[in-house]
């Protein structure tokens, strides 16, 4: 390749040769015009003009074309790797890492963009199913109950907590409470803990009337028993109860 160099800074006129897939070395002594003509090549192939920024001094005031800066002889290049001081002084030697960007530059490659895909859909999926699934929206909120029933305490449980009190009054399944014996069916259920839920909404519509809700039977002589049974066997405040009805 002859490359013509023509009106570029101090360059009036030149030419260099370049073998084409060879590794070529010019060298001269400084000023010369070496970083000149790397220059012109480059604003050459942008195409986009940048290349009057060359114009010697002695032609600004000049309006011919004949001594505008132009290259020659690089049909077929469309872009130029540059390695000279601003690309040491842009990329190496930095003051925080040696290479600039050295993440993009040694890690970041179509391999890691596509594991790291993988992984960003592994999780979507895993924060679609914490979403979207009954059952562990129902395990969560067992355990925050089952959290809740240690009250506060800088250590241990607290004696005001749900587990001090089901501790304390043993456990209202295996232990039928006195008096609630005739309950003993409901109570043992796979059920219980909806029935208990079930019975103590109930308790609401008691006042209504000395009748049965349900089957307005009298229960005037019956209220306090019926009573007891959401005191005494209360879901939410009773640990033991907890554990012996939710499969966690």
């Amino acid at each position: 390749m002859i490359i013509d160099i023509r009106n570029c800074n101090s360059i009036d006129h030149g030419q260099i040769r370049i073998d084409e897939r060879r590794l070529n070395i010019k060298y001269a002594i400084n000023g010369a015009g070496k970083s000149t003509i790397a220059r012109a090549i480059v604003l050459h192939t942008k195409g986009d003009g940048s290349i009057s920024a060359l114009m010697p001094f002695k032609h600004l005031a000049a309006s011919d074309a004949v001594v505008a800066p132009s290259i020659s002889g690089l049909d077929g290049i469309s872009s130029i790797a540059v390695f000279n001081d601003s690309y040491i002084n842009q990329f190496a030697f930095q003051r925080d890492e040696v290479l600039t960007n050295s993440f993009e530059v040694f890690v970041k490659s179509p391999d890691y963009d596509a594991h790291i895909e993988a992984i960003e859909k592994i999780i979507a999926d895993i924060k679609a199913t914490f979403r979207d699934s009954a059952e562990i929206d129902r395990v969560i909120g067992d355990l925050a109950s089952l959290s809740d029933s240690f009250g506060k305490a800088k250590s241990g449980y607290s004696e005001a907590g749900a587990l001090a009190k089901g501790i304390g009054k043993g456990n209202k399944v295996a232990n039928i409470p006195k008096g609630l014996e005739s309950y003993t069916a409901y109570l043992r259920s796979p059920l219980n803990s909806k029935w208990i839920k079930w019975q103590t909404d109930g308790n609401a519509y008691t006042s209504l009337s000395d009748n049965c809700p349900f089957c307005t039977n009298p229960t005037h002589d019956k209220k306090e028993l019926i009573a007891q049974v959401g005191r005494k066997t209360r879901v939410r405040e009773e640990f033991l109860l907890i554990l012996a009805t939710t499969p966690l």
